[in-house]
């Protein structure tokens, strides 16, 4: 089963349950207002490779989001950038 928003893209793959409010993502907790015009496809299975928000699911075939964007990893960018900052601590301290 799979819930989609109102622009084919996938937003859950857990097990979901119908809820006077909405749509819950059971795994996740999350509850999804009918108001978002979500739809729930109960008799559809996504294949492993398909990921939330990364896929759409349109005329019965999962294609890649062409807006999706890999989330932000702050914790990298802050080591990544560390690295950078001690190189230039050391370099200026040996007058390079």
């Amino acid at each position: 089963m799979i819930l989609v928003d109102k622009e084919n893209i996938v937003i859950s793959l857990e097990k979901i349950e119908e809820v006077a409010d909405g749509f819950i993502d059971v795994v996740n907790h999350i509850l999804y207002p009918k108001y978002l015009d979500a739809i729930w496809y109960k008799n559809v299975t996504a294949p492993e490779y398909v990921k939330p928000y990364k896929y759409k699911y349109v005329d019965g075939n999962f294609i890649v989001n062409e807006n999706y964007q890999e989330p932000f990893d702050l914790e990298k960018t802050v080591m990544e950038q560390e690295k950078i900052i001690d190189k230039l601590l050391v370099d200026s301290l040996m007058g390079v």
